[in-house]
């Protein structure tokens, strides 16, 4: 049996850079939620897998340094840029059977291989 989770996915942009020449650029960051019930199993490690996009996500703290390591290498375009993260809580949702959950993993994949195709 594999217990299911529930939690946010968000995505955070650079609101606004500020570059003061010879001193320090300030960063403001804007996270939006994509999506709100968006489905997450363990893996073994207790690491917080997405079922929607099949990769751990980035946390709060993680997306804040990318961003801020893009905004250096290409300030022009450091409004541009955003990524994804989850961070917890993570709620109990359900638990289904090995088979079950092999199975959404597939159809997952499936409609993922299909997106990018379409694009």
């Amino acid at each position: 049996m594999k217990k299911l989770y529930t939690g946010e996915v968000k995505r955070m942009t650079v609101k606004k850079l500020d570059i003061f020449p010879g001193t320090m650029d300030t960063l403001s960051f804007e996270s939006v939620v994509v999506k709100k019930d968006a489905l997450f199993y363990m893996n073994f490690l207790g690491v917080p897998i997405s079922i929607d996009h099949g990769t751990k996500l980035l946390t709060k703290y993680e997306s804040q340094y990318y961003l801020k390591e893009c905004a250096k290498r290409i300030p022009q375009k450091a409004e541009k840029i955003s990524c994804i993260h989850a961070d917890g809580p993570y709620t109990f949702s359900h638990e289904i059977s090995d088979k079950e959950f092999k199975q959404l993993l597939k159809t997952k994949r499936a409609e993922r291989k299909a997106a990018k195709k379409t694009k």
